[in-house]
């Protein structure tokens, strides 16, 4: 890729160079969701029937986006894929290959106050989870424990997946994990 862009350039060119070309150091989990938001973006033009280039970019096109987002993912959510976009764009004024980010004036508001990325479960929809688990588990798919797990302490797929025997305190019969600065967070109790 050339050493400049222009508003020919796709979205996905704009990402990568803005990753090769920004002042800090992204941790490979941001670079992942960064770039999976501006190929949906991408992925979403092209359904549309535009192509994904920067120049078909506008204010229009982004409230169509928005509203399309609504219909799938939550608050938080729609939030980090346009404050994603905004800094993307943010980059790209700064280099002078937009001249306005229209991203950065979409604002949310949270109309159902939701606190987390996933809706509280009700305990018919518990249940539910937990029967489906244990079919599962029947049929020789080892759910059930992590499903289990999940319920009773609330932990997202990502932490059960750094649980180890060390995060076990079995003399105070509770999980504590340790956190960078040397903390300890304790999680639950048996």
């Amino acid at each position: 890729m050339s050493k400049t862009l222009n508003q020919k350039n796709t979205l996905t060119e704009a990402y990568e160079f803005w990753e090769d070309n920004h002042s800090m150091k992204w941790a490979e989990s941001t670079k992942k969701s960064y770039r999976k938001t501006v190929e949906s973006v991408e992925e979403y033009m092209i359904s549309n029937d535009l192509e994904p280039i920067i120049e078909n970019v506008d204010y229009g096109f982004i409230k169509q986006w928005e509203n399309h987002l609504y219909e799938i993912f939550s608050e938080k959510s729609i939030k980090q894929k346009i404050a994603t976009m905004a800094s993307l764009f943010s980059f790209l004024n700064k280099l002078g290959t937009v001249h306005s980010n229209e991203f950065a004036i979409i604002t949310i508001s949270n109309n159902d106050n939701q606190t987390s990325h996933s809706r509280e479960l009700d305990i018919q929809e518990l249940y539910e989870v937990f029967k489906a688990a244990q079919q599962l588990e029947a049929e020789g798919t080892p759910v059930l424990l992590p499903t289990l797990v999940t319920m009773f302490t609330g932990f997202r797929s990502v932490t059960l997946t750094k649980l180890k025997v060390s995060t076990v305190n079995f003399n105070k019969s509770q999980l504590e994990f340790k956190l960078k600065e040397n903390k300890s967070n304790k999680t639950t109790k048996k």
